[in-house]
C-alpha cells in the first residue's frame, strides 16, 4: 500500500495489527508448492522478512531453519507452510466441511498485491466491494458471523444475483436466484472460500450443485511491502471414474473463472484508507475482521521498536 499517497487528504491510520508490517503474527504462512521441493534438496526463501533454509531428507521430511532455530512446517494442499515458532500449537486449517476428507488441489498463477495481506483479505468481508465490484447483491441482514479458537474467523452470506450485469442473468439461468457462501481465516494469513452452498441447476430444487472452494495463502513480502497471495483451488475426491472427473471439472472450472475476477480486485487496494469510526452499517463484517485482528498474538518474527522504521512506504 502506498501510505503516503494522498496523505494530506487522506491520513493513514496505524493500528495494534491490522496493516501493520511490523507485527508478524502467529499462523500458518504459505512457503512454496510441495513440488519446488526435492528430496535431498534445500532452499532459501523470504518469509516475512526472514532468510530461512527448506529442506527435505530422503524420507520426504521438510524442515525450516533460520540458521540457529528450527521452525514448525506441514504439508497440506499441496503445499509447504511454515510458523514463525519451534512448535505449532495447531495444524494448517481446514477448509468449511471439508475436514478429514480426501481432497483434489490444484494451484492457480501466483499474484503480488501492493498492500498488506490483512487489507488484501477484506474483498472477501466487504459487501459493498462484493456488490459494486462483481454484481453479487448481498443482503446485509443475512450475514452470520462467528470466531473460534485457533485464530478462525468466519462470515456466512446470503447473496441474490444481481439482474442488471450479464454475469447476475447467466448465474441466474445456471444458478437460481440466489446462493449462500462462507468466507472463513484463519490467523488472517490463509483465506477460504467456499460458495455454491445453496444454489441449483437451472433453479430446480431438486438438482443441488457441489460445494466450491478455494483457499488463497499469503506470503509477507516485508522488505518490499507487498504479499505474495497463492490460490488454490480444491474439491472433495469422489469415488469412481465419474467422480474423480467432477471433482476435477470443479478445480479447472475454478481456475478459469477465477483469473478475470482478481484482475478486478487489484486496483483500488493500493491505496485504500480506513477510519473504523466513520462506517456505514453495511461495514459491520470489516469492523469484526479488524478487531479480530487486532486481538491475533504476535510472533516472535515481529520486528523490534529498535528496528522498526518510522519510513513507511
Amino acid at each position: 500500500m502506498r501510505r503516503n499517497l494522498n496523505a494530506q487528504t487522506q491520513p493513514f491510520n496505524h493500528m495494534p495489527i491490522f496493516n501493520n508490517w511490523d507485527v508478524v503474527v502467529n499462523g500458518w504462512y504459505f512457503v512454496c508448492q510441495s513440488i519446488e521441493l526435492r528430496k535431498n534438496a534445500s532452499r532459501s526463501l523470504d518469509i516475512c522478512g526472514r532468510e530461512l533454509i527448506f529442506s527435505r531428507d530422503e524420507n520426504g521430511v521438510v524442515s525450516a531453519r533460520d540458521g540457529q532455530r528450527s521452525y514448525a512446517t506441514e504439508e497440506k494442499y499441496g503445499s509447504i507452510w511454515t510458523y514463525p515458532d519451534t512448535n505449532a500449537p495447531y495444524g494448517v486449517s481446514d477448509p468449511p466441511d471439508h475436514r478429514g476428507k480426501s481432497l483434489v488441489c490444484r494451484h492457480g498463477k501466483p499474484f503480488v498485491r501492493e498492500c498488506h495481506f490483512n487489507v488484501s483479505c477484506l474483498n472477501g468481508v466487504d459487501p459493498q466491494h462484493l456488490r459494486a465490484v462483481h454484481g453479487i447483491q448481498v443482503d446485509a441482514y443475512n450475514i452470520s458471523h462467528r470466531e473460534e479458537q485457533d485464530g478462525i474467523f468466519e462470515l456466512e452470506f446470503k447473496k441474490t444475483f444481481a439482474t442488471n450485469t450479464w454475469m447476475g442473468r447467466l448465474q441466474r439461468f445456471l444458478l437460481g436466484s440466489g446462493d449462500a457462501f462462507i468466507v472463513r481465516y484463519a490467523d488472517s494469513t490463509i483465506g477460504f472460500a467456499s460458495g455454491v452452498r445453496e444454489a441449483h441447476l437451472f433453479g430446480n430444487r431438486k438438482w443441488q450443485l457441489p460445494h466450491i472452494n478455494m483457499i488463497f495463502a499469503f506470503r509477507p513480502l516485508i522488505k518490499e511491502r507487498k504479499t505474495l497471495v497463492q490460490p488454490i483451488f480444491i474439491s472433495e475426491r469422489r469415488k469412481g471414474i465419474f467422480g474423480l472427473f467432477i471433482s476435477y471439472f470443479l478445480v479447472y472450472s475454478m481456475k478459469i473463472v477465477f483469473s478475470p475476477l482478481k484482475d478486478e480486485d487489484g486496483v483500488v487496494l493500493n491505496t485504500m484508507r480506513f477510519n473504523i469510526s466513520s462506517l456505514l452499517p453495511i461495514d459491520a463484517p470489516i469492523a469484526k475482521y479488524i478487531a479480530h485482528v487486532n486481538r491475533l498474538q504476535p510472533s516472535i518474527w515481529s520486528r523490534h521498536k529498535s528496528e522498526t522504521s518510522c519510513n513507511a512506504t
